[in-house]
Formats: structure tokens, sequence, C-alpha cells
């Protein structure tokens, strides 16, 4: 389970690659330019191409070979100069390893376009976007694997190799998440989602798993997350995985990540249409996101303390599940009326995120959920929604998903919307009055705030984005691993900070 299989080995090199020593040399020319900016060496081999018919446009290709065969150059378009950036280098050097595969290549070098962006962050988006594209199909079989990406630039080796390293780490850690939230439901109940957090803990170093099983959940007071799980043969697991970095500081309160892990959603009691249904063992992907952060955090080194909590069921009806009309008790002592048994992911999270406001003692909460169909209305399936009660801990992840490429909008958490959560026989309803109300995203995440306490947090409604319906530039239809590449920019993107004694609150 969970195996994501062999991924290229990436290496960055300083300077420009002989065509001699690679099966494929790629390298990138914007709208329009005539070769120049491409190094010596590929310039002769770029002619033909130039003098024909490629003009550069964005995804453009033309595969010239070397004389008498063996090595080939592939000239891949980066569209017009204006519109470059790391964003676009991700995707661009995911086509570029598609394109070695389609040919068959185990070697390909990877020339640096001249993109928008500072160099570091350029060598890792191309680094992560080559490993992602080497990835065809989620089964492949008689193909050949692409065993090595060499990309060349002009940063020094010790600073390209870090970030090449940094991107390799970021595609790993997204390749995990698709792969965890691709298992079927009948191999990926709440007891294999904790024994994958186990196995990351004995694999990695610095990391510890603690699981709670169905009676530790009760004794422990999260009858929620308890409730949720109650219609289903497989209990409920309660899963802490938590990373303590080499030099971060011990008094510091640790970043807590809340991932739903929904393993299978049928809605319960408030059951699902059965096209509605098929996909719901995707309903994990915020725990997958966040277990594949937490995984990566060793493997780059960061100085940094990371818990990832883990509230784990299945929703299914049967003889003991909770239903619409009951009023469950929390983890935070509050009351919630449950309207539809649909809305479980916010029951789940709603104790979880309590209980690492109570135990932890965090410096900040981020939860990351596949929470509400209204958000995929609200921004389609291009963005993810944010709602943060903290300013600059929304800006920090802004600004991480911008370096990320996994796009998010800020949504708003005003007052006026805790009106529809309003109970007449319990603190909180899990939907709002009516139907009619609309903002339903934004109802689901002021039910979240309830329960964060005083500690700054965020939530990521990733429910639009999680699932791709058709191939995508960086991967195959099926889940798209977001928000693991984001947390980890975040994570990365902090540890940068306190490494120059910036304060983040």
């Amino acid at each position: 389970m969970t195996d994501i299989g062999p991924i290229p080995i990436v290496l960055y090199r300083r300077g420009a690659p002989s065509p001699a020593d690679f099966p494929l040399v790629a390298a990138g020319l914007v709208e329009g330019a005539d070769g120049s900016s491409l190094p010596e060496p590929l310039r002769a081999a770029a002619a033909p191409a130039l003098l024909g018919d490629f003009r550069g446009e964005e995804m453009e290709t033309a595969l010239v070979y070397a004389e008498g065969g063996g090595s080939r150059l592939l000239l891949l378009g980066l569209g017009k100069e204006e519109k470059t950036g790391v964003r676009l280098l991700r995707r661009w050097a995911a086509r570029a390893s598609k394109e070695a595969r389609r040919v068959r290549v185990r070697r390909l070098a990877i020339v640096l376009p001249p993109t928008r962006g500072a160099a570091a962050e350029r060598i890792a988006a191309a680094a992560e976007g080559a490993v992602l594209g080497a990835r065809l199909k989620w089964i492949e079989k008689d193909r050949t694997p692409l065993d090595e990406i060499a990309i060349f630039g002009e940063a020094p080796e010790p600073e390209g190799a870090a970030a090449a390293e940094a991107g390799l780490r970021t595609a790993d850690a997204t390749l995990f998440a698709r792969m965890l939230a691709m298992e079927p439901p009948n191999r990926l109940a709440p007891a294999d989602l904790a024994a994958a957090a186990e196995r990351i803990a004995a694999e990695e170093d610095g990391v510890s798993a603690r699981i709670w099983s169905e009676k530790e959940i009760e004794r422990e007071g999260l009858l929620s997350l308890l409730a949720v799980g109650s219609g289903s043969a497989n209990p409920p697991r309660f899963v802490r995985l938590a990373y303590e970095g080499v030099g971060a500081p011990a008094n510091d309160g640790p970043i807590v990540l809340v991932g739903k892990g929904i393993t299978f959603d049928s809605g319960g009691l408030s059951l699902k249409a059965p096209e509605r249904m098929a996909l719901m063992k995707y309903d994990m992907s915020g725990a997958a996101a966040v277990l594949a952060a937490v995984r990566a955090a060793p493997r780059l080194r960061l100085p940094l303390r990371v818990v990832a909590i883990v509230p784990s069921a299945e929703n299914m009806p049967g003889p003991r599940s909770y239903r619409p009309g009951d009023v469950l008790q929390t983890y935070k002592g509050l009351t919630i009326e449950v309207d539809n048994t649909d809305a479980e992911g916010r029951i789940v999270l709603a104790d979880a995120i309590a209980w690492a406001e109570r135990n932890e003692r965090p410096d900040s909460i981020v939860d990351v959920a596949t929470l509400t169909g209204a958000i995929r209305i609200a921004l389609g399936r291009h963005a993810a929604g944010l709602f943060s009660n903290d300013d600059a801990l929304a800006d920090e992840i802004v600004q991480a998903a911008g370096a990320s490429g996994e796009r998010i909008w800020r949504l708003p958490l005003w007052e006026e919307y805790d009106a529809e959560i309003k109970s007449d026989i319990a603190d909180v309803r899990n939907i709002a009055r009516s139907a009619e109300a609309g903002g339903a995203a934004i109802v689901a995440a002021k039910f979240l705030e309830r329960f964060a306490g005083g500690a700054r947090w965020a939530h990521l409604d990733i429910a639009g984005r999680a699932w791709a319906q058709g191939e995508h530039p960086l991967g195959p239809a099926g889940p798209t691993g977001f928000g693991a590449a984001l947390l980890l920019s975040f994570l990365r993107r902090r540890a940068a900070a306190r490494s120059k004694g910036e304060n983040s609150k």
C-alpha cells in the first residue's frame, strides 16, 4: 500500500550539457526567439527546427535528431516572454519528462530556461515538475522508466543542488499523497490510514506516531469523531504524527497540520446519490496531504516542530449510525445539532482542532479538508478556498501557495454568517438553517472557527482541487495530491524566516 514506486534521480550541474552525453536534452525558447539564448553547444543542433515551423508557442515541441542518431534535442516552447514564470516552468519541465517517456529514454538533461523568478525557485520548480511529469499512469507496464534527470543552470552547484533536492522532495510528497488517496476503500480503512502514519514514523528520522483506538477515542472525549464512525464495521482512529526537527527551539509551539481522514463517505443516513458516492475514497485527501508534509520534513531537514493530526473514520449507514436530529458532545464541550450526516467532515475536524488547540499549544493550526461541494461552485476546479482568523498567517499561506503553484483564494469569515449555524437545542448546527442561505463553504468554515479557540488557525477547503477529472499538466486523472506542495512551501518558508531571525507572529 502507498508504494509510489521508483522516482528519477535528480541532479544539478552548473553550465550546459553536451548533447553527446544524454540521449535527450530539453531546452526552452520563448515565442519569437531566434535561439541565441540557447547554450553554445545546442545552437547548431537547434538550427533545423528554428529554420522550420517552430515558433516557441507555449508547450510547442520540436524534436531534432543528431546526425547518426543516438542523441536528440527537444525544443519546448515557453510562450510569450511576459507570461513566463515559476508556475509555467513547473508545467514546462513536466512536459519535457513526458516527452522523454514517449521516446523511451532513461536519462534526460534539462537546460533551465530564462524564465522569471529567483534561481533557486526556478530550479526547484523544474525538478518538481520533471519528476511529476515522469509519472504517466497509475499503473504502468512495459514502459521504459526515466531514471535520471539532470538540470543545468547558472547558479552555483551547492545552491542549485539544494534547490533541486527541494523540488524532488516536494514532488515525492505529492506522489505519496496521490497514491494514498488512490487506495481503494476496502484497502484503506481508518486502521490502515493509521498504519501508514506508523510506517512513516518507522522510516523517517525524528518522527513519532501515536494512534488512538476506538476505546481510547471514547476515553479521550473525542465523541464527535466517535459518532461519525459509529455506523461502520471499521472503527475510527485518531492519529498524531510528530516531527521534531534538529535545531528546532524546544520551547516553540509546533505547527499543527490537521487533515480530514474520512476514508469513505457514503453520506451516512443522509445517503449520497450513487453517482456522487463512487469517488468518495478521496475524502481523506486532506489527511494524505498533512501526512505527506510530515513525511517530507525530515528529508528536507527542516528545523521545525511539526505535528499532523488526523481524525479518521468511515461515514456509513448502519444500526449504530448517528442520525439527523442527534445532538453530539464534542471534545471542546460544545454541542452540535446534526441536521445532515453528510456534513461529517466538519464534525470530526471540530474534535481534532479543539484537541490540538488544548494539547499542543500550537504556534498555528492549519487544517486541510475536502469539506464542501460549495467551494467547487464558488471557485471551480482551479483553486482551493482559504479561511483564517489571523491575517498574518493567511498572508503566509497565500505566499506559500503562490510559490508552490497550488492556487488558493481567501474568503471571508464575517460574523453575519454565524446566524446560519445557530441552533435552538445545541451550541451550533452542522449545516445552515436553510439551503437558500448560500455561502455554504463559508458557513462550514465558521463552524470550524468555533473550535479553534484562541489559536492562530487557517482552513483550506480543497474539495474542488483534490481530484482531477482528466489528465492535467502535472499528472494523470485522479487524486492530485493538492496541499502537499503548498504545506511544504509554507514550512520551508517558515524555516527560512526563522533562520533569518524573523518572527512570523
